[in-house]
């Protein structure tokens, strides 16, 4: 049942940012941010800064990409961040570099803005098309936090919309793709367990994960399980190179 509710929280949200790009672009512009590249991560929703914690982990060949320390001059990357003086994700464009015709000068394909409000932080990605212009409103996610600052919830619901020949905006609900996460994490504060659901058209997968860490709390090894719970007896150990406090 909560991921039911999952799904209209987060389509009552899509359709309440729909239409406004430009006012969060005027107030986005406002803001004095610092730049960050990614390079890589195209698989994962917001590269780099995915908001989940272990997808890149849990899903075969999840790549979040890595920051780029020198960035150069003339260089197109897959992600442009734009941070506050505070160090806050305020917006996220994605670029096309696998196009023939990318370079340096190309536009971004889309823009996440990256809105905080309590415990919850709101993100509708936008996309721009550079034939006609239009912009239009395709996915939004929605984290939910506890009162330290844990992550209990991470969702992402998409669906394209579209101005038809009548000049009106129509959101192609039968083209819903959603995936939710929900986290719970031990007495020590370490996550202890996550649920997945993921769902396309007719078809939907939920999952289960139990994490274990090493005695310096970083994740070192998690067990897969189906939506009741029952856990397969293979240990699957996290590479050194993904292994995070979480």
């Amino acid at each position: 049942m909560k991921y039911e509710k999952d799904i209209e929280k987060l389509r009552s949200l899509y359709y309440d940012y729909r239409e406004s790009y430009e006012r969060l672009y005027e107030e986005f512009k406002s803001s004095r941010t610092k730049q960050e590249y990614c390079r890589g991560g195209e698989v994962l929703h917001r590269g780099y800064y995915c908001p989940s914690p272990v997808l890149d982990i849990v899903v075969g060949r999840g790549n979040r990409g890595r920051l780029v320390k020198h960035p150069r001059k003339k260089t197109l990357y897959d992600y442009t961040y734009y941070k506050n003086e505070d160090g806050r994700l305020l917006m996220a464009e994605k670029y096309d570099t696998f196009l023939p015709t990318a370079s340096a000068n190309s536009p971004p394909c889309s823009r996440e803005f990256v809105i905080a409000s309590g415990r919850t932080e709101i993100a509708p990605i936008y996309e721009l098309n550079p034939i006609d212009g239009q912009i239009n409103i395709a996915s939004l996610s929605l984290c939910e936090f506890d009162e330290g600052g844990r992550l209990l919830s991470y969702s992402f619901l998409h669906m394209p919309t579209y101005l038809d020949s009548n000049n009106q905006l129509k959101t192609m609900e039968d083209c819903m793709q959603f995936y939710s996460e929900h986290f719970r994490y031990d007495s020590d504060g370490l996550l202890e367990e996550s649920s997945l659901k993921d769902t396309f058209d007719k078809f939907t997968r939920i999952c289960r994960f139990k994490f274990f860490h090493d005695p310096q709390g970083f994740l070192s090894s998690y067990l897969s399980g189906d939506e009741q719970g029952n856990y397969s007896p293979n240990i699957y150990q996290i590479p050194a190179c993904k292994r995070r406090r979480i």
